[in-house]
């Protein structure tokens, strides 16, 4: 069967549900088995229906990303291949929309397909007839800076992080809304500082969020793992998520289970990255 027929045949089986798959932390460590290999591994994105996962592949030197996915079909997870939409590029960080029908990753391919040396936002749609073209975001979203790591909420604002002029530190934290004018990008700087926050992810309510900072004051190092949410419409002070997910080294590419139990995460460590998983209770305040 034929990769678009396969998910075709998934996101009916979805549709026909109605609601997200009750979670299982057998299926899901499962999955982390199927998934993490000698290779490194980061970014797990979960579909909604909990049958189909993206992920990103790379070489211990954090290089030659790659994209892929694996569903899951009569009781197992199916070995990982390459996205439907991926090209023989460096490309990373897909995260599925909170409904599932939007895929929004970072690549250095052109418009054209050819590899380039920026990477930039770019966005693929899922249906019952399979994956759409990938189509690049338009400026203001993407620059000619580094735009990385795109993370979109349930009313298809997106999240991302820049290195482009104007932000405090190395990468910085954006926000992307759409609106009668176009995009409108302005960033995010409740949680910038003069380090770099270089992946966001959000719920699906626009109102909680994990992010990433490089080397944060009172963090334990590398790459830490903040929480916060809003308020009366207002971002709370960021939480570190502590000794259970965060180390000396680097913890990044957060999301979570179908129905929120599990945080997802990956870990860089001695030159290897895995992806991880801890119950959300254990490091998030219900």
């Amino acid at each position: 069967m034929g990769s678009q027929t396969m998910i075709g045949a998934a996101m009916i089986a979805a549709s026909s549900i109605g609601t997200a798959a009750s979670d299982d932390e057998d299926k899901w460590q499962r999955l982390l088995d199927t998934i993490n290999s000698p290779q490194g591994e980061s970014w797990l994105s979960v579909h909604p229906s909990g049958n189909l996962a993206l992920y990103d592949q790379h070489d211990d030197g954090f290089g030659h990303h790659r994209i892929y996915f694996t569903q899951y079909e009569d009781g197992a997870w199916q070995a990982p291949v390459l996205a439907p939409f991926a090209v023989d590029v460096d490309e990373r960080g897909a995260r599925f929309s909170p409904d599932g029908n939007m895929v929004v990753f970072s690549s250095k391919r052109s418009e054209g397909g050819a590899a380039t040396d920026d990477w930039n936002i770019w966005k693929v749609t899922l249906s019952a007839q399979g994956w759409s073209n990938a189509e690049m975001l338009p400026e203001p979203v993407n620059s000619s800076a580094p735009d990385i790591h795109p993370a979109m909420d349930g009313e298809g604002s997106i999240y991302f992080s820049s290195r482009r002029p104007g932000g405090k530190g190395a990468s910085d934290m954006y926000l992307a809304r759409i609106g009668q004018d176009g995009w409108q990008v302005k960033p995010v700087n409740a949680f910038n500082t003069e380090r770099s926050e270089p992946d966001t992810f959000l719920w699906s309510s626009g109102n909680r969020m994990i992010f990433a900072r490089t080397d944060g004051a009172g963090g334990f190092g590398g790459d830490d793992l903040y929480f916060t949410q809003k308020v009366d419409g207002v971002w709370q002070a960021e939480v570190n998520l502590g000794k259970a997910v965060n180390t000396k080294e680097y913890e990044y590419g957060a999301s979570l289970s179908p129905d929120g139990k599990f945080l997802f995460y990956s870990t860089f460590a001695a030159g290897h990255a895995d992806i991880r998983m801890v119950p959300l209770k254990d490091v998030v305040p219900e």
